[in-house]
């Protein structure tokens, strides 16, 4: 897949560092994350779940660079835009990429 790509890189963050009103804007409890040990990013001003990314492991690239790389799990907005997250070797960060394509692939 060739996309235009704009990266940031995140830290994982748990429940705990999460605040009531975050929870209610994603819908969820806080004994809900606890017992199913959901963990978050924040990219932009909204909190993502990580697992709500669906598991694709799969190598994009970089139109403007054309730099090559592997992501882990992807979230479509629509056809062509999205998030796609390449988890840390530690695992406590995330590299959120957002991309777009102008044709269709």
């Amino acid at each position: 897949m060739r996309v235009y790509v704009n990266y940031i890189d995140r830290e994982i963050l748990d429940v705990s560092r999460l605040t009531a009103n975050e929870l209610n804007r994603l819908d969820l409890s806080r004994k809900e994350c606890e017992d199913n040990g959901l963990r978050f990013f924040k990219y932009r001003r909204e909190y993502y779940r990580l697992d709500d990314f669906m598991s694709n492991h799969m190598m994009v690239t970089d139109s403007k660079t054309n730099k090559t790389v592997e992501i882990d799990g992807i979230m479509n907005w629509s056809w062509s835009n999205g998030l796609a997250v390449k988890i840390g070797d530690s695992g406590d960060s995330v590299r959120a990429y957002y991309f777009y394509s102008n044709s269709s692939i």
